[in-house]
């Protein structure tokens, strides 16, 4: 028998104590690790579908492949790199920059192979939106692409007929590729002037701008003309503060789609600075399609806010992110340089950024001609939005918690739907995109502070 016993046992109490004391501490240190380990014991937000009320249908989501392209056909890992962006994301959207000029040697060649490792990947063609940067020196006012300039002018008067056959000479030379465009649009951030190839319009003619409501009824006049011609969004401004001014109502006729970024009327730290300007194009344009078609600043949980508010306060129908691949962190895949493997920063040379995690919980789950639908939710800091599939039968569901702090189960009501798959991205952890297991409590999922996830849910068998 040890001393310590036989001490307890000849009436020294202090044994005794000190097993109860350890006692006591030990099952309260075990008592504390197994409540940290289990889940949070918080009751849950039900969030309550309402497929009766619909909204806009989803064109798709998709991505900027405008500058850097050679990088990306070098890349000895472009497979991957293409099934990464249309295999996992499955991007639905192929934009590039217009880079037609006549006798150009080896026109959009890299164009081309991005387009097809895209197709193969992707199972089927992505669409493809070509927007112009600027047309060719000859038609500028400056007498180069760079450094803005507006049309230059035949006869006194702006060439809207020299700027109108250059885009349908355009339109043809990309079919003629292969490459046929979906969504053309005339001109990239219209209100804009930089030191890259630029082109500068005014919503009316002035002395010393073109007007983008003249070269859009001429161009428009012009894509008319073709076998096949493509649809036309617009005016692509460089922010949601004047689209309005570029398109007025009488001209909606002419477009497919209202086009813009998000580079003005808000700031992307405070994604629910853009709501008004967001609110005023709704409203302005109610029965026509609202594309966001650039925008790459903010990090994975502000880009994730911006999509959510872009699909739920504007009715958008499609977003795309600014570059697919780029060499700094903004792009959806940071790519390291095809000719300089020894310096790479990652042994496959590419880095799916938090950017493309956002993009992955609407891009891969919403297919085009999904229809968003109601959702509600009682907790403010709670971003939800829903989404039913043509037929009915299935229904993607996205939340986001905007809180700094609160941690919120989350609770799903969708009268005849069955929950399949769970996905979870927490922005502050660096979990990306996983899938939670569907275990008895998969009605009830946790969403700690800057998390987004994704429930996909079908038909429950009559």
């Amino acid at each position: 028998m040890s001393t310590f016993l036989k001490l307890g046992m000849l009436g020294d109490r202090s044994g005794i104590l000190f097993c109860a004391a350890l006692g006591v501490a030990t099952a309260a240190v075990l008592g504390l690790r197994l409540r940290s380990e289990r889940s949070p014991q918080l009751p849950a937000i039900l969030a309550t579908v309402d497929t009766q009320k619909t909204y806009q249908s989803i064109t798709g989501f998709g991505a900027s492949t405008a500058y850097y392209q050679d990088w990306l056909v070098a890349h000895p890992q472009r497979e991957a790199i293409y099934a990464a962006l249309y295999s996992e994301l499955r991007l639905d959207i192929l934009r590039l920059r217009n880079t037609y000029e006549a006798g150009k040697p080896h026109f959009a060649a890299v164009e081309k192979e991005i387009f097809d490792g895209a197709t193969h990947a992707l199972g089927h063609p992505p669409l493809v939106m070509i927007s112009s940067w600027s047309p060719p020196a000859a038609l500028k006012s400056l007498g180069q692409t760079r450094n803005g300039g507006t049309l230059t002018r035949r006869g006194g008067s702006y060439d809207y007929v020299g700027f109108a056959h250059w885009w349908r000479d355009s339109v043809v030379a990309y079919q003629q590729l292969g490459l046929s465009p979906d969504y053309v649009s005339i001109q990239n951030e219209p209100d804009w002037k930089a030191e890259w190839e630029t082109c500068l319009f005014q919503p009316q003619e002035t002395a010393q701008f073109a007007s983008y409501s003249k070269a859009l009824v001429a161009v428009s006049g012009a894509l008319k003309t073709l076998p096949a011609p493509p649809k036309l969004i617009g005016p692509e401004t460089l922010g949601v503060d004047n689209p309005q001014a570029f398109l007025p109502t009488n001209q909606t006729h002419l477009v497919d789609a209202v086009a813009h970024h998000l580079y003005k009327g808000g700031d992307e730290s405070d994604p629910d600075s853009f709501n008004p300007q967001l609110h005023a194009i709704r409203n302005h344009y109610p029965r026509t399609p609202k594309f966001q078609t650039e925008f790459g600043r903010g990090d994975g949980f502000l880009t994730a806010w911006l999509i959510h508010n872009c699909l739920t306060e504007e009715d958008a129908s499609a977003y795309l992110h600014w570059a697919a691949v780029w060499p700094d962190h903004e792009a959806l895949i940071t790519l390291n340089s095809p000719w300089s493997t020894s310096s790479w920063k990652t042994p496959e040379g590419f880095l799916r950024t938090d950017r493309f995690f956002a993009l992955k919980h609407y891009s891969r789950f919403l297919k085009p001609g999904f229809i968003r639908v109601g959702i509600q939710a009682p907790a403010a800091e709670l971003r939800l939005s829903a989404f039913l599939s043509p037929d009915g039968t299935q229904l993607v569901v996205v939340g986001l918690n905007t809180s700094e702090l609160r941690t919120i189960p989350v609770g799903l009501g969708a009268s005849g739907f069955v929950i399949q798959e769970r996905y979870r991205t927490d922005f502050k952890r660096q979990e990306n995109c996983k899938a939670l297991a569907a275990d008895d409590e998969k009605r009830s999922l946790v969403l700690p502070p800057h998390a987004l996830a994704t429930w996909v849910l079908s038909k429950d068998a009559p």
